[in-house]
């Protein structure tokens, strides 16, 4: 809705930027005050994935009532809006992760799939909005584009409290097999002893020192209270490289790294490099900006991570098989050569291959997105088994994430 909303707030194009610096401080503040919150008010990561969807539910509904209302210049509404829809978007992704992947790590890739196509959900609501402006003209206002989206946010709730049940359900059940299975057990003299023939003889096994061993994993990492974690860099910490890391750790800090790449990448320096890398590569028949190739720049990107998404409720990747080192290749390729543009062309080009370039780079980002980061978080899980460590793999993309945005920020203030 910013098209519509800079020709009638008093900001004018700049609101696009101040909401961006808005959504950067909610996202600076989302994982200490997420840690806080959970530490003074408890619940399980089920009721917090409820409590964030509704946020966003009424984060829609007061800017619907309020967008309009503005006090010395400056759209006060509009700003808590996005903060507390910025704030409650990654609290979500703190949330919702970790508890799929305590049911079921395979959940995690449609939850994501779920969640990149929300884009084509907001370009189907601006296209009806248009149609139905031309037909009526009593649809104008950004307020039946939120009242709309509220009610199609209502579905992500629905649908939590549905998995919820099904969840109770299925606990319960395994609780009763699980107690039926006991008492059988109590029902046969000398269960945890069987006779083995090794070499001919007989051994006996006791099986509850293998139950035992198996059921004792190594930790992963301990939570601590500590100055990191009111900080919110205990994720950070959780990952550094450490001495005597054995083989899965390795494995799992480097993908939740990769993971963190992966978000920077896509979130940061396409978003933020490829409205200049357009305009310095448009060629002498675009407008005097680009903006054209922007738009399908952009708009092929949002498809790419939507089908990468798709893909990756499709296809089962072990984490054995993960090679995350050579997807950070070819995010590195991309974004030298998104880098270079900006750094070597100089307008207006005589060529259309640079844009076509730009925007096969800016897909291919996406579409690796996509489809890997789903994939990275259930790795994760089916390492670790741990819903704690999703969350803190959550935590580090984010930090990683906000301090990109912080730098591209200054970057952009900065340079002329």
């Amino acid at each position: 809705q910013i098209a519509r909303l800079d020709r009638s707030q008093p900001e004018g194009a700049a609101l696009a930027t101040y909401l961006g610096a808005v959504s950067a401080l909610a996202n600076s503040f989302v994982v200490p005050l997420y840690e806080k919150l959970r530490l003074w008010f408890g619940g399980t990561l089920a009721k917090w994935s409820t409590g964030v969807a509704w946020s966003q539910v009424f984060s829609c509904l007061l800017a619907a009532g309020t967008w309009h209302i503005h006090y010395k210049g400056c759209s006060i509404f509009l700003y808590l809006v996005m903060f507390i829809s910025s704030f409650a978007g990654n609290g979500q992704q703190l949330a919702l992760v970790p508890w799929l992947s305590t049911a079921e790590s395979a959940a995690i890739a449609p939850a994501m799939a779920g969640g990149q196509s929300g884009v084509l959900f907001a370009a189907g609501l601006v296209a009806f909005q248009d149609t139905a402006l031309k037909a009526t003209g009593i649809f104008a206002g950004p307020s039946f584009f939120f009242v709309l989206l509220a009610m199609l946010l209502t579905l992500s709730c629905t649908a939590i409290r549905l998995a919820r049940l099904q969840l109770k359900q299925q606990n319960a059940q395994q609780e009763e097999e699980k107690e039926q299975q006991d008492n059988h057990n109590k029902s046969i003299d000398n269960p945890l002893v069987s006779i083995n023939i090794v070499d001919g003889e007989e051994e006996k096994v006791d099986h509850s020192t293998y139950n035992q061993s198996e059921s004792k994993t190594e930790p992963v990492h301990d939570h601590k209270k500590s100055f990191s974690t009111t900080l919110g860099l205990e994720a950070l910490i959780t990952f550094l490289p450490k001495k005597n890391s054995n083989d899965k750790q390795v494995m799992i800090r480097l993908i939740a790294w990769s993971n963190a790449v992966l978000q920077l990448v896509s979130w940061v320096l396409v978003r933020s490099a490829l409205p200049y890398a357009f305009r310095f590569a448009r060629p002498r028949s675009a407008g005097s900006d680009g903006g054209a190739y922007l738009e399908v720049g952009v708009n092929a990107s949002f498809l790419a991570c939507f089908f990468g998404a798709i893909q990756a409720t499709r296809i089962r990747i072990h984490f054995s098989k993960l090679r995350p080192w050579r997807i950070n290749g070819i995010l590195a390729l991309a974004s030298l050569y998104i880098l270079s543009i900006l750094a070597f062309a100089s307008p207006p080009l005589h060529s259309q291959l640079p844009v076509f370039g730009l925007i096969a780079a800016a897909a291919a980002v996406r579409a690796i997105d996509g489809f890997y980061s789903p994939i990275y978080y259930r790795a994760i899980f089916d390492l670790s088994q741990s819903s704690a460590l999703v969350k803190d793999a959550g935590e580090l993309a984010i930090l990683v994430v906000m301090l990109g945005v912080w730098i591209a920020l200054i970057i952009v203030i900065v340079l002329p």
